[in-house]
């Protein structure tokens, strides 16, 4: 998927692949689709095929759509955002789904440079099974932190291991939009600390460090506050 042409994007872009779909989200802003001949499995290498379009500016050049796991505007349904009146009708202007492509096929027709990331050699089982699972403690004592304040959306994961949540810094999201934040479970990838993501560019490079961080902020507000009416009650 290639996001934001006709406003960020320039059609003239999209004329090096005839689109599967083009889907207008907002006024005059479209999402162009490519649908796949055959599946890819492989996350690694989707995920850097992903990061390649971001650094090729075809994503609206938001670092925050990183990953393996893109969300496009379904036809039918509408765009909330206060800045388009709440409602704006999301309407599919092109619909071809003949056209399908191998990843392959994509990557050539956009000149793409693939960088594969490679995991960290350092192997789990060196860390002592406590200490992974004083990982996992933490993560939970984190989650019900944020359960406290309302910002947990959903209490199970989906498919790739995110559970949906409300970013810290939403109001500094365009329109102040509370979507596209989640966070991920203990997992191998994450050396089981777990792991924090948004999709909004205001927030690019918060990971799971400021995420914890803000959290650790407010439970020290939240105490001073505590003992500030300790104090005058004494």
């Amino acid at each position: 998927m290639i996001d934001d042409v006709g406003t960020k994007v320039p059609w003239l872009t999209v004329e090096a692949l005839e689109p599967t779909a083009v889907i207008e989200t907002s006024p005059d802003n479209h999402q162009v689709w490519y649908f796949l001949s055959e599946p890819c499995r492989d996350r690694e290498r989707f995920g850097a095929v992903v990061d390649a379009f971001i650094s090729a500016k075809l994503l609206g050049a938001d670092p925050g759509m990183g990953g393996f796991n893109r969300i496009g505007r379904l036809p039918g349904f509408v765009n909330g955002k206060p800045a388009y009146g709440g409602a704006y009708p999301v309407t599919a202007k092109a619909w071809h789904p003949a056209r399908r492509y191998t990843l392959d096929e994509i990557v050539s027709a956009f000149g793409l440079e693939v960088h594969t990331r490679r995991r960290e050699g350092r192997a789990l089982v060196d860390t002592p099974l406590p200490e992974l699972r004083a990982r996992i403690e933490l993560f939970k004592a984190h989650i019900a932190a944020m359960e406290r304040r309302g910002m947990v959306k959903r209490h199970s994961p989906d498919a790739g291991g995110w559970i949906d949540v409300s970013c810290p810094w939403v109001g500094d999201h365009t329109g102040g939009a509370d979507n596209g934040s989640a966070v991920r479970v203990p997992d191998a990838d994450n050396s089981y600390y777990g792991a924090f993501r948004c999709h909004h560019g205001h927030c690019s490079g918060k990971g799971w460090r400021a995420l914890t961080d803000w959290l650790a902020d407010e439970a020290a507000d939240e105490l001073d506050k505590i003992n500030g009416e300790a104090s005058r009650c004494l």
